[in-house]
């Protein structure tokens, strides 16, 4: 059986509040709890035959993914964005505010690992304020925590005025489990090429937004879509939001993948979507 001490507990018995278990369903659970991630997936998906719409099961399968990228396996790019996407639906539309927390929770560790801070600090925090379940309360500060000390960077861009009080109050609590089980390993080492991308966007988002407001459609925005290029493909990131401006107006014009983003509408364009055939 495999350890479990990184996996969140705390979601099954949030799970099991939602709804009435069928067989398959507390099978997958079980195979949460036990960490084997793709039988959990597989449960999920006969489950989800008979009730697409289960808010639980949809998170559950997410988050099981997401356990998979942490602990670097390897992953369709595909499937990446479908875990991504069904994540931000849950946190934005769930009715029920533990899995709307829990989705957040989720979708910040899958930001963190992936290089995106800004995106991750965000969805942490609103798991942290939003969570009503102690423990999913505890883990979310946790995991906030560990994110800012060692992010330095965004104690500089970020108000952290009675963030830190709170984190402080809670610290008590962590246990050295719970501090471990949080921990998200950055995938792979930040390319020097990466460095200018991220200066730039840096510039951008403190001295230009402010000043014309946001005018981006598309979801992420340009300035973080060419932020995760320069990251994960260096001085290519520079042609690939060429690319994304030219697409831009096309990419409106068809309305094909609405999301709410600022209360907002805007059009889901993935980095994924467009950088696969490098990877082959």
């Amino acid at each position: 059986m495999k350890s479990v001490k990184r996996i969140p507990v705390i979601l099954a018995g949030i799970l099991f509040s939602v709804s009435a278990a069928t067989a398959n369903f507390d099978l997958a659970v079980d195979l949460f709890e036990e960490g084997d991630w793709p039988a959990c997936r597989r449960e999920c998906l006969r489950v989800s035959v008979l009730d697409p719409d289960h808010a639980g099961v949809r998170l559950l399968s997410a988050a099981s993914l997401v356990q998979q990228i942490l602990e670097g396996k390897e992953v369709k790019d595909d499937r990446v964005s479908s875990a991504d996407q069904e994540l931000r639906d849950l946190a934005a539309g769930a009715d029920d505010r533990d899995i709307s927390a829990m989705a957040s929770l989720e979708l910040g560790r899958l930001s963190w690992f992936r290089g995106d801070i800004d995106g991750a600090f965000d969805e942490l925090r609103r798991a942290f304020v939003t969570a009503p379940d102690h423990e999913l309360f505890l883990r979310a500060g946790c995991s906030l925590d560990l994110l800012i000390r060692q992010n330095s960077a965004l104690a500089r861009s970020r108000d952290l005025t009675g963030l830190e009080s709170q984190l402080n109050t809670c610290r008590p609590m962590w246990t050295g489990g719970l501090a471990r089980s949080c921990v998200v390993d950055a995938h792979g080492k930040e390319r020097a090429t990466s460095r200018p991308g991220k200066w730039i966007v840096a510039f951008y988002r403190s001295q230009v937004r402010p000043a014309i407001g946001s005018r981006c459609s598309l979801e992420p925005s340009c300035s973080e879509y060419y932020k995760r290029a320069s990251g994960k493909h260096g001085l290519l990131g520079v042609a690939m939001i060429g690319d994304r401006l030219v697409r831009e107006p096309g990419v409106v014009s068809r309305a094909e993948h609405p999301v709410v983003a600022g209360g907002k509408i805007h059009y889901a364009d993935p980095l994924d979507e467009h950088d696969w055939w490098m990877e082959r």
